[in-house]
């Protein structure tokens, strides 16, 4: 855009320059509703709590699994390859180990 293509426009306390400041107040909404995004998806998954519909992901291994995992543990098993059985990594086979812990 060139300066003689530039429109200019006087307001009372300012100098209004191509619509820079539409553009600002564009930049504040959306400055603004991202900021209050979090604060939305919490409301709403409590919300989709409330209603049942939100249960969570669902977990990778059964009881008899994560019963056959621990007992390969106790006998010395690598915890590595244990996981690899699994077709799970080692921090979510060290994740069932401590919720089985607690």
């Amino acid at each position: 855009m060139t300066l003689d293509q530039t429109s200019y426009r006087v307001h009372p306390d300012t100098l209004v320059y191509g619509g820079v400041l539409n553009g600002q107040r564009i930049g504040y909404i959306r400055v603004s509703s991202f900021e209050q995004n979090p604060e939305r998806q919490r409301e709403g998954i409590e919300l989709a709590k409330q209603r049942k519909a939100y249960r969570g992901r669902k977990k990778s291994l059964n009881s008899e699994q994560i019963d056959e995992m621990k007992l390969r543990i106790a006998e010395g098993q690598q915890k590595t390859q244990i996981a690899r059985d699994f077709g799970i990594s080692r921090e979510t086979l060290y994740q069932y180990l401590r919720l089985s812990e607690s």
